[in-house]
């Protein structure tokens, strides 16, 4: 009898630390998940405070429901399993702070992690060649860069055609089918147009190397095409036509 109660007994603790384990692990996955959770829930504060960027620019930050806080604007947005809370320096150009909250397992307070990050004005011409609409080059066009400051590749800051360098960009925003056409010429560089925006085949495009070998005409080398141009390019507005100079009178005149 004795020994079927130690049995019984010894059974019965390693049933309740083994509860006990199961218990912790369980409540340890949930607070990992949480923590994990909380970075997406940060990058969705990033993501609306670049978008209120974008939209509202660095001049008008104090709108679509976004405080002045001191020398901070402030945004918060709850979401179904936590909140964000973001801030936009007045820095020029601002530094931007997300923190996301996601509630603790089996308590009420919050995890947290935070994203801070730096920002900064980009041009829509980062390429040699950039436009809204369908870009088609002829005549043998070619597009590469240099480096007026490299002596490697430039005398006396001009143009070398052999010691060129394969910078060179060719992108638009079009979304069209060949939104870029290079025909015949060659791109040392890369090609880049919209979401869903194509290359005509036939292109001539990479580094140096790839760009040089003949066997490698009318190819695109591997890393060197993409769709993810993402950028806002204004129309060009129509010149003043008002003031004093009539209109040009035919005849001969003189420039010194």
């Amino acid at each position: 009898m004795t020994t079927v109660l130690v049995i019984t007994g010894v059974i019965g603790v390693m049933l309740v630390a083994y509860l006990s384990m199961t218990a912790n692990q369980n409540k340890f996955t949930m607070r990992s998940l949480a923590w994990n959770t909380a970075i997406p829930m940060s990058e969705a504060g990033l993501e609306e405070a670049l978008a209120h960027l974008n939209y509202s620019g660095t001049t008008n930050l104090a709108s679509d429901g976004w405080v002045k806080d001191g020398t901070f604007y402030t945004f918060d947005r709850s979401l179904s399993n936590g909140y964000f809370h973001v801030t936009l320096s007045s820095a020029s150009p601002p530094v931007i702070t997300s923190t996301g909250y996601v509630r603790a397992p089996f308590q009420t307070n919050y995890i947290s992690r935070a994203i801070r990050a730096p920002t900064r004005m980009r041009t829509p011409f980062t390429g040699g060649v950039t436009a809204k609409g369908t870009i088609t080059m002829s005549g043998g066009s070619t597009v590469d860069s240099f480096d007026s400051c490299d002596p490697l590749h430039s005398t006396n800051g001009a143009y070398i055609a052999a010691w060129r360098k394969d910078n060179g960009t060719v992108q638009t925003t079009s979304t069209a089918l060949g939104a870029i056409d290079v025909g015949t010429g060659k791109v040392y560089g890369s090609v880049d147009t919209g979401p869903g925006g194509t290359v005509k085949a036939g292109a001539t495009v990479g580094d140096t190397a790839w760009v040089n070998n003949a066997a490698n005409a009318g190819k695109i080398e591997p890393g060197h095409v993409a769709s993810d141009v993402n950028l806002s390019i204004s129309d060009a507005p129509m010149p003043d036509l008002s003031g004093t100079f009539g209109a040009p009178v035919s005849g001969a005149y003189s420039y010194n």
